[in-house]
């Protein structure tokens, strides 16, 4: 079975639902995240019955993507010395959690080590001269991270 409770189907299209032939393999492609249930029951001349069964579990290694807007990640951007920064916007998404699921947030590091947490599409005061780190964090449901990063030099 599959994590959602449906039957799997082999690669070459057969159910296996308990109905198919026990004369030959299966082969079988986990692709979705979760549990799989595999189910073997025997019954021999006599009606005695024996099962056995275990459960392949398919993880979710995979961080979130993080998409900012026209900036590359690790790009050297410049700013002027007293001047309000506004960071670049950015979109999360990820290959298995709803993006209502996925925590992001956006810190920027200043030249004296002062870290600030920045709404989306926010500023931060360019108050010293020096490169500025901005990092953006994305984790998913299970844990997986992204961080993307570029600098702001403000002279």
């Amino acid at each position: 079975m599959k994590p959602d409770g449906s039957f799997a189907k082999s690669e070459d299209g057969v159910l296996l639902d308990g109905t198919c032939p026990v004369d030959r393999e299966y082969f079988v492609k986990l692709e979705e995240i979760g549990f799989y249930m595999v189910l073997y029951t025997y019954v021999d001349q006599n009606g005695n019955i024996a099962t056995m069964s275990y459960s392949p579990i398919v993880k979710d290694y995979l961080g979130p993507t993080i998409e900012v807007d026209d900036i590359d990640e690790g790009e050297v951007v410049t700013a002027k010395l007293g001047t309000d920064v506004t960071i670049a916007k950015y979109t999360v998404s990820d290959n298995v959690s709803e993006v209502e699921m996925i925590k992001s947030y956006v810190y920027v590091l200043s030249p004296t080590g002062f870290m600030q947490k920045v709404a989306n599409g926010g500023k931060f005061f360019a108050e010293h001269r020096g490169d500025y780190e901005v990092h953006y964090y994305a984790y998913d449901e299970v844990g997986n991270y992204t961080i993307y990063s570029y600098t702001v030099r403000v002279s």
